[in-house]
């Protein structure tokens, strides 16, 4: 039997990309290629939603490429899996005995850690005043009630004031088709989005985020985003992570951001994240 790794998931984007960063980067940890079975619950022409303008399936081989090694890796897809692998209804990537014997320590840091990767370089040509920004008002299915705090109507006014001040924005959905969003996110300045969507995209190529979210999960997925949430004040003392208070720092600095204005403050933690990935790379 060759080393595989078994993925369960469904029909978003985050989801495919969270399990091939996973594999790319266990792939780079142990210094071996495998094999990667993705298993979809539904057939290879399904639609999650009929104005979709392309499968899931159609998406996962449109991003592949882009990933730094893509040919370490081989990938196979099973469809109408959900009564053909039950183990993979309790966990989302699965090792066989052979993959798992080759690295115990890492396989483990792979599977609880986060899932850190990176496109190759992107020629394109970043426009310095455009801002990518989703938020879930489109979405097919309302998302969790977390990923919801910040309301539409804040976000309308975020748009409205980065408008004020001279940027372009760029809003996606998720019906944006997938190379729209590629070249959107990869020529943006940064981006301001709710967790989710197309967040692996604007992390693999490093860009600086800012996510509307006080969850914990933020920091699995986007540990270099800056997370800013709808809660004003918090025990009777101002939360200093309100939204669209904090946007209005985006050109003034401030003690909170170190003396930097939140633009630097994001372009430095994302920058900082960029180093801390290729060190792991080149080391390994």
């Amino acid at each position: 039997m060759n080393p595989t790794l078994q993925v369960k998931t469904t029909p978003g984007v985050g989801d495919y990309m969270y399990a091939l960063n996973k594999s790319f980067m266990l792939s780079r940890a142990l210094n071996i290629s495998f094999h990667v079975e993705f298993y979809w619950d539904h057939d290879e022409q399904h639609l999650h939603h009929f104005e979709d303008p392309e499968t899931i399936v159609e998406r996962f081989n449109y991003t592949l490429p882009f990933y730094r090694d893509a040919h370490k890796l081989s990938f196979s897809h099973h469809f109408n899996s959900s009564k053909k692998h039950p183990e993979l209804e309790r966990k989302r990537l699965i090792p066989n005995s052979d993959l798992r014997s080759l690295g115990a320590n890492s396989m483990s840091k792979v599977e609880h850690g986060t899932a850190q990767w990176a496109f190759n370089h992107c020629p394109l040509e970043q426009q310095e005043n455009k801002i990518v920004i989703w938020r879930p008002l489109f979405n097919a299915e309302i998302p969790r009630e977390w990923k919801r705090a910040v309301t539409n109507e804040m976000w309308d006014q975020a748009i409205d004031f980065l408008q004020s001040i001279g940027y372009n924005i760029v809003e996606l959905t998720y019906r944006s088709p997938i190379r729209e969003a590629h070249y959107h996110i990869a020529t943006c300045k940064f981006v301001i989005c709710y967790d989710g969507m197309w967040h692996y995209f604007a992390k693999n190529y490093y860009k600086p985020m800012i996510v509307a979210s006080r969850s914990a999960i933020t920091k699995l997925h986007t540990p270099h985003a800056l997370s800013l949430h709808e809660i004003d004040t918090q025990h009777g003392r101002a939360a200093y992570r309100h939204f669209n208070k904090q946007l209005k720092k985006l050109h003034v600095p401030s003690k909170q951001y170190r003396n930097l204005t939140l633009l630097d403050f994001i372009i430095d933690k994302a920058n900082r994240y960029k180093q801390i990935f290729e060190d792991f790379y080149y080391s390994h």
